[in-house]
């Protein structure tokens, strides 16, 4: 087949185009483009938070330290947007899907949602038992979800370090052979 195809292998060695690779071409460059507009609107979604969470803050009529609680769950969400946005950069400088950044992201918005809920615990807000019981119960899930996903974090972190240890000149090793070799 020409050039202009890109071509998948079968059984039997045969070759069979299976897209123009102008239109594979033009596909791309729509993500890309997909890409960067939902980079700018990350960008900007985040700028905006920053701006309404400082307004708010010295603005608002609420007790000090729930307001500084809002405050703090703005920057926080301001860090979850920011972490998707590296995201959607790595994108362009890696061209596959980071895990790293969706762990981070997950304990970010699990603490978020616990302070949240803490400040609504403990500052001056007055709660029915059925109230209270459901943000405990949140409470315990959101730190449940937490403690998972550092879990999830070291382990992935070890799995990638053993990984690029494994890999030395060609040769395979354990990670504790590397180390005892490397002294």
């Amino acid at each position: 087949m020409g050039d202009d195809h890109t071509t998948l292998q079968v059984d039997g060695g045969g070759r069979h185009p299976v897209a123009p690779r102008i239109l594979l071409r033009a596909i791309a460059a729509v993500d890309d483009l997909v890409h960067v507009v939902i980079a700018i609107m990350l960008l900007a979604l985040a700028v905006a938070v920053i701006g309404h969470t400082v307004v708010e803050l010295f603005q608002s009529d609420l007790p000090f330290a729930l307001a500084v609680t809002y405050a703090v769950n703005g920057v926080l969400f301001v860090i979850i947007l920011m972490e998707i946005l590296r995201t959607v950069v790595a994108h362009f400088t890696h061209g596959t899907f980071q895990l790293l950044p969706f762990i981070a992201i997950g304990i970010i918005s699990a603490v978020r949602h616990i302070l949240t809920v803490g400040s609504a615990l403990t500052i001056g807000t007055t709660l029915d038992e059925d109230d209270f019981n459901r943000l405990l119960l949140e409470l315990l899930v959101n730190t449940g979800v937490a403690l998972g996903l550092v879990v999830a974090l070291v382990l992935l972190r070890r799995t990638m370090r053993a990984g690029e240890d494994l890999v030395d000149g060609g040769t395979t090793a354990t990670a504790p052979e590397l180390v005892q070799d490397r002294r």
